[in-house]
């Protein structure tokens, strides 16, 4: 909640793992929503653990945005 950039994220983006992450600070400038990670509404924590379950039951991003509802 008081890191603004993370470099955790940074590190995940560049191994090509999807990020979950809430949508604040410097987080969006580094994860594009719904294209390299998910940005969760700030501080929701149900909605960043629907999304990280979400995440972890498809194989990739591009696949999980094409079934969003």
């Amino acid at each position: 909640m008081q890191d603004n950039l993370p470099n955790t994220v940074v590190k995940s983006l560049a191994c090509g793992t999807t990020v979950v992450a809430f949508d604040i600070g410097g987080l969006p400038d580094i994860a594009e929503h719904k294209r390299t990670g998910y940005l969760a509404q700030t501080f929701d924590v149900k909605d960043l653990a629907s999304r990280i379950q979400w995440i972890l039951k498809f194989d990739n991003l591009e696949n999980q945005t094409s079934r969003e509802s």
